[in-house]
């Protein structure tokens, strides 16, 4: 059971970490064009349509944060072992 809590503490505290630093990481890379986007701004549609999202990047996220939440519970077993 101690086992399984440390992996369990470990991959949401993994998890978040990967999706704060993506975040950052996006955030700091995205450089707006104000002046071509105020000439596309009338052809914009005037009704907004929700439901496409992906959540590869967030799938991605989690089985990269699982695996090394996997190796750390190895690497605590390795520690209280000896």
């Amino acid at each position: 059971m101690k086992n399984f809590m440390i992996f369990i503490i470990s991959f949401i505290v993994l998890f978040c970490m990967t999706q704060v630093l993506s975040g950052f990481f996006l955030t700091s890379i995205y450089h707006p064009n104000l002046s071509e986007s105020w000439l596309t701004s009338s052809y914009l549609l005037q009704e907004i349509s929700f439901g496409n999202t992906t959540f590869l990047p967030s799938i991605i996220m989690a089985v990269f944060s699982v695996i090394i939440a996997y190796f750390m519970t190895q690497l605590f077993k390795r520690f209280s072992n000896s």
